[in-house]
């Protein structure tokens, strides 16, 4: 009679091939699980203000704007612990806000690790969150950043009264200048976002042109009693971290400066002119010439750039004279002396970045090992190490239910159980 009795090596085999099988599937479903990023907003708490903060009210109790301010959300959140690294949950902007103003930022857990990335879709922030929830639950955290106003929604004629993530607050349109006073500011071009983007390594993406564009507000007429001028020399020193461009075209327009002056109100004579004297990284020297009876309003402009190391990363010294990586966190100041005709006089201003940064913290979640000792007929005593698993819903591999082995070589005698990985261990008594 042939024999149908299974050999050792068959009667291990199969257990074996199923113990593979089933680990084969709980990794597909895991990775499956990961490749697939899921919108968990719907799931998630999350509360939208406005800070006013610091914000001066009106007459009738509302925070007063100018309408080239910056507005300031706070953003509380907190996500199910079924999330998994890549899910996303969204903020919807105001509609009296400029989504475009948004620049991304990354929100730390207290020891720097980045839990979720913010960054904008349309109207929509999103918040995509880390690696940092596959081994964290009760994940939660705040949120805090500044937009700017939809300029398209508001009048210029009038004092706009609004309402903004539930608050209503007042708006108004800056006048335009008179010539009265000389003053000094500056802006992010085109935008803060695109001026100050960094890729992975850190290294700013927009080197080809200026980050800043300067402004010098003029006085129409100086002194006491006033006088009309008609040369004005403006010497301009930068701060720490940013410097003049002096390069030159072949016709020798410094194209790294591109100086203008600006016309608020025409005057009799037609627009003045602007001429560079000198120019070096830390100095430029710039005179404007008009007719001089002409009282036009006016203002000059130039271009600043951001220093960076020999790789491209922004750098700044502090005031030892210390070197740092980053974006210099007082802003980059500028200031101008101002020569007309004799009389002079100091402005100055400085361009920050918009406050905004988050922080996430969540419970560290540990999973459990359970180390079991058996030994089969006929073969040494082994060990094994049982797969990590999770009761954590919806976080790791389900903990798989219990299975029975039987011993290599027998037919009649049922071997020690392989328990679930996530069971407690009990005494397994030896053969």
């Amino acid at each position: 009679m042939p024999n149908t009795n299974p050999g050792p090596v068959a009667l291990l085999w199969r257990p074996l091939s199923l113990l593979v099988a089933l680990l084969a599937a709980l990794s597909l479903g895991v990775a499956a699980t990961q490749a697939v990023a899921s919108d968990v907003t719907a799931a998630a708490q999350v509360t939208t203000t406005l800070d006013t903060d610091g914000v001066t009210t009106g007459p009738t109790g509302e925070p007063n704007y100018w309408d080239w301010e910056r507005v300031t959300m706070r953003v509380t959140w907190a996500v199910p612990d079924s999330t998994r690294a890549g899910d996303t949950f969204t903020v919807p902007v105001d509609p009296a806000l400029d989504a475009g103003s948004f620049i991304p930022f990354d929100l730390l857990d207290p020891s720097g690790a980045v839990v979720a990335r913010a960054t904008v879709s349309g109207k929509l922030l999103v918040f995509t969150m880390t690696s940092y929830v596959d081994t964290h639950q009760n994940v939660h955290g705040t949120a805090y950043l500044e937009l700017e106003f939809d300029l398209d929604r508001l009048s210029t004629t009038v004092p706009n009264v609004i309402t903004v993530y539930g608050t209503q607050i007042r708006v108004s349109h800056g006048a335009p200048p008179t010539g009265e006073w000389n003053y000094k500011y500056a802006w992010w071009q085109p935008s803060e976002t695109a001026a100050t983007a960094r890729d992975d390594l850190g290294v700013l993406m927009q080197r080809d042109r200026a980050q800043i564009r300067w402004a010098i507000q003029l006085k129409t007429r100086v002194g006491s009693p006033l006088r009309d001028w008609s040369t004005l020399t403006i010497i301009d020193t930068p701060a720490s971290g940013t410097h003049f461009s002096c390069a030159r075209d072949g016709s020798g327009t410094y194209t790294g400066l591109r100086p203008r002056v600006e016309v608020s109100t025409l005057g009799s004579g037609g627009p003045p002119a602007i001429a560079v004297v000198s120019c070096a990284p830390d100095r430029l020297v710039l005179r404007v010439t008009k007719q001089l009876t002409d009282r036009g309003v006016y203002h000059v402009t130039f271009d600043g750039w951001l220093d960076t190391d020999a790789q491209g990363r922004p750098v700044y010294r502090d005031e030892a004279g210390h070197l740092h990586l980053g974006f210099h966190p007082a802003g980059y100041g500028n200031s101008a002396v101002l020569d007309y005709d004799g009389w002079t006089s100091t402005v100055a201003n400085a361009i920050t970045r918009a406050t905004q940064g988050g922080t996430g913290v969540g419970d560290r979640y540990v999973p459990r090992v359970d180390i079991e000792k058996y030994q089969a007929a006929g073969t040494a005593s082994r060990s094994s190490t049982a797969a990590r698993c999770s009761t954590r819903p919806g976080s790791r591999p389900a903990c798989p239910p219990e299975t029975s082995m039987r011993h290599p070589g027998s037919t009649s005698r049922p071997g020690p159980r392989r328990r679930s990985p996530c069971a407690s261990p009990t005494p397994v008594a030896r053969p």
